[in-house]
């Protein structure tokens, strides 16, 4: 009875209803009323929500309020151990929802759509063998006997990001139309999550590199200048390493712009792995990376770098057959000592670092 409506809505939105309304009884026009309703709240949201729960509350609200027979519903989400766990509910008592976890393949509706988890099922008569314990957790949780169930896969980027399920105290009450809200409103909770995960990746791609998953470049500056405010402010001290790797040309020349990349994440988990909590770390270009230390002195610097160029020696790579030492040079600048703002501090820990390449030379990155 809807299809034909739902086909409109991705023509003209103005003519949605003057096409269909003819087509449809007094409480299907409400329906659908209630529903136009909901896709303008559920758009408002995709635009301009701040936490994907919100999103997940939004359209599962929506849902509810069109489907006459939905008594209780979830959103649940696929964990990476492949469980199913509730992000959101309606109807149910949190005590029992709240640890609610299951299995995917041990859920009805893996079971009942045998694995092909890109259709949404419907069980209008629910029969009590069918339910497991933690099912029957959720049913308790209802204060009713469940009698009708309704499930939509969520689907982000090919895979299966989670479920929506809708449950009901009645018998035979879910249908095409069911269906199709569902799975519409389903759309665009996928709109959203698509979204929020764009979002997220360019939030990501703005603060970190996205070879070695440490600081880039721009979010070291703003850091940096944040940094120098404090510190002008309260007449303290810091200081500023600046890293440069040795002989990186000749790992990518000899073995490829992969055992490049191994040669460069080798170096930035190195340094993550003991950099004081709160401290700074970036990669600022292919091979230069810089750090920001504080409460600590050059002394302890320095050894914190010899212990970890002795671990890489005593650590080879291997490429091709060739062990090749993960060898770097370093220059230490010191505020306010050293320089008074970004320019002059890089350039000072840079004079530095030329000073220690220098002396690296003699070692190389090769051993026999």
């Amino acid at each position: 009875m809807f299809q034909r409506f739902f086909k409109s809505m991705s023509k003209d939105p103005q003519d949605i209803y003057k096409k269909n309304l003819e087509l449809l009884s007094k409480e299907d026009v409400i329906n659908l009323l209630k529903l136009k309703d909901a896709m303008l709240d559920i758009t408002h949201v995709i635009l301009d929500f701040k936490d994907i729960t919100e999103l997940f509350e939004t359209v599962l609200d929506k849902i509810m309020e069109v489907m006459q027979f939905g008594d209780f519903g979830s959103v649940l989400l696929l964990d990476k151990d492949n469980n199913l766990t509730i992000a959101v509910s309606s109807g149910y008592q949190d005590k029992y929802i709240h640890n609610f976890k299951i299995p995917l393949q041990e859920s009805f509706f893996w079971n009942r759509s045998e694995g092909k988890i890109e259709k949404t099922q419907i069980i209008n008569d629910i029969h009590y063998e069918i339910w497991d314990t933690k099912t029957r957790d959720i049913e308790n949780s209802a204060s009713h006997i469940i009698k009708s169930s309704i499930s939509t896969p969520i689907i982000v980027n090919g895979h299966l990001y989670g479920l929506i399920n809708i449950d009901s105290i009645h018998n035979m009450v879910f249908g095409d139309f069911e269906l199709e809200i569902l799975e519409y409103l389903r759309d665009q909770m996928e709109i959203g999550i698509n979204n929020h995960l764009l979002y997220q990746k360019t939030v990501y791609l703005s603060t970190y590199d996205s070879l070695t998953s440490v600081y880039n470049r721009r979010h070291f500056e703003e850091l940096f200048e944040k940094t120098l405010l404090d510190y002008q402010q309260n007449d303290k001290h810091f200081h500023v390493v600046v890293f440069d790797l040795n002989n990186l040309k000749g790992v990518n020349d000899n073995y490829g712009h992969l055992a490049g990349d191994t040669f460069i994440n080798t170096f930035a988990r190195a340094i993550s792995q003991v950099l004081p909590a709160g401290d700074i770390f970036a990669r600022l270009a292919g091979d230069e990376f810089a750090a920001i230390y504080f409460n600590t002195n050059q002394v302890e610097i320095k050894e914190t770098m010899d212990n970890i160029k002795s671990k890489l020696i005593n650590e080879p790579l291997l490429f091709e057959c060739n062990r090749v030492i993960c060898s770097y040079s370093y220059g230490i600048a010191e505020y306010p000592i050293d320089g008074t703002n970004y320019n002059q501090l890089i350039k000072d820990a840079d004079r530095k670092m030329y000073m220690n390449k220098k002396e690296n030379k003699q070692i190389g990155n090769l051993c026999c």
